[in-house]
């Protein structure tokens, strides 16, 4: 019989693959939570980018919990699902044992944008929070991790987004001339 050597270094477990990111200090699993949000503002946004000055939660009954206030800027982005981008938030455990809904930011009145799932850019510097509803509520009852990841459901990137500055040159007023066969001129 032949023998084999076996050496554990030569064939590491990639760090996400191994479900290390999954648990954190106390051994505690991670609680995930897919945020949504119900406001008209929010239609058809794919990512935001966010100055954010305090986040809180709001209970089943309506009383709002502070969990964190910031100082001065704090830009922060939300990407969708589908980006596989979260954010850690510590702090959960802080909060009252209860049901809660809804996570609020409350919004420096500088530099906060949207961009839409077809790549355009819109400014929301006029808006003082936004609210994001809880997917099936968080329930805390004191014994949870003391970090959870949160998940944004946004609407995904078009196909077109990735194309929109060749669009957008095409659209300029040196670009758009008669000439053009109006099918194109149409299209445009």
């Amino acid at each position: 019989m032949k023998r084999l050597t076996f050496y554990p270094s030569m064939w590491p477990v990639p760090y996400k693959l191994d479900g290390a990111s999954d648990f954190f200090q106390n051994g505690g699993r991670v609680q995930e939570l897919i945020l949504n949000s119900s406001s008209s503002v929010a239609a058809e946004v794919s990512e935001m980018n966010l100055n954010i000055t305090r986040f809180s939660a709001i209970d089943d009954k309506g009383h709002e919990r502070i969990i964190k206030d910031f100082s001065g800027k704090t830009p922060v982005t939300f990407k969708g699902l589908g980006t596989g981008h979260f954010i850690k938030a510590a702090g959960m455990v802080a909060l009252e044992p209860g049901t809660y809904t809804t996570l609020r930011y409350y919004l420096n009145n500088m530099d906060n944008s949207f961009i839409k799932s077809n790549g355009e850019v819109v400014t929301a510097n006029n808006i003082e929070f936004l609210d994001f509803e809880i997917k099936n509520g968080l329930i805390i009852n004191g014994d949870e991790s003391l970090e959870v990841k949160l998940w944004f459901d946004f609407a995904p990137f078009k196909l077109s987004s990735y194309f929109k500055t060749l669009t957008d040159w095409f659209k300029s007023e040196k670009m758009l001339v008669e000439d053009w066969p109006k099918v194109v001129y149409n299209y445009l």
